[in-house]
């Protein structure tokens, strides 16, 4: 999916200008997401060179 999306939409600009993904994942579930599994999370986005910023908020019910 990814490699379509840079090949269809992305590689148009990519090769004249100056480019910025944002990209915003949100994980619900009933369990909270342990410390550890958001240090792998920030290691792996380190390790493919991209920033390991990650926001964490509580969700909230209706």
């Amino acid at each position: 999916m990814w490699v379509n999306f840079y090949i269809k939409v992305l590689t148009k600009f990519a090769s004249n200008h100056d480019m910025k993904l944002l990209l915003q994942v949100e994980i619900s579930g009933d369990d909270n997401i342990s410390p550890q599994k958001v240090a792998e999370m920030k290691a792996a986005l380190r390790e493919l060179g991209l920033d390991a910023q990650v926001l964490i908020s509580a969700s909230q019910h209706a």
